[in-house]
């Protein structure tokens, strides 16, 4: 094993805490193992855009990884733009928790592969659980994966 990725409780106020701990960690274990840090909350937190400005900094600063889990609100798409316009002001990899669920109407992967391609995001995302992929209907999940491929999520 090279790396470990965690992803680290960021709603505030833990990220004021969480991260500095993870920094230490990471320096303390440096030379064994990458740890990298992955910033977790729900894809709400990114309606406070101040909050979530100083968040993405944060995150910057620790060399960390920006990432959300996404669920189905009504300003995802809005949301969404905001996560990458943040993750390209301040150079940072991307990492989703999305469509963690068995209700065919969870279409966030879609949207994050359409929010990628929109935004001309260069860096990487990973998606992780795409659980609703599995029950949607063929042609809607081809129509995904051709997004998904075009946008070259992981």
């Amino acid at each position: 094993t090279r790396a470990l990725r965690t992803h680290i409780d960021s709603v505030a106020p833990q990220e004021e805490i969480s991260w500095p701990v993870f920094e230490t960690m990471r320096e303390a274990w440096r030379g064994r193992i990458e740890l990298q840090g992955a910033c977790l909350l729900g894809i709400e937190g990114v309606r406070d855009r101040k909050w979530f400005d100083r968040l993405a900094k944060r995150v910057a600063a620790a060399k960390g990884v920006l990432g959300v889990v996404t669920y189905m609100v009504p300003d995802l798409e809005e949301l969404l733009d905001h996560v990458f316009a943040q993750a390209i002001k301040h150079g940072l990899d991307l990492d989703f928790h999305a469509d963690e669920t068995d209700d065919i109407a969870a279409i966030s992967l879609k949207k994050i592969a359409e929010a990628a391609l929109w935004n001309g995001f260069e860096g990487k995302i990973l998606v992780g659980h795409c659980c609703s992929l599995a029950r949607q209907p063929d042609l809607e999940v081809l129509d995904t994966l051709d997004k998904v491929a075009k946008a070259g999520l992981a």
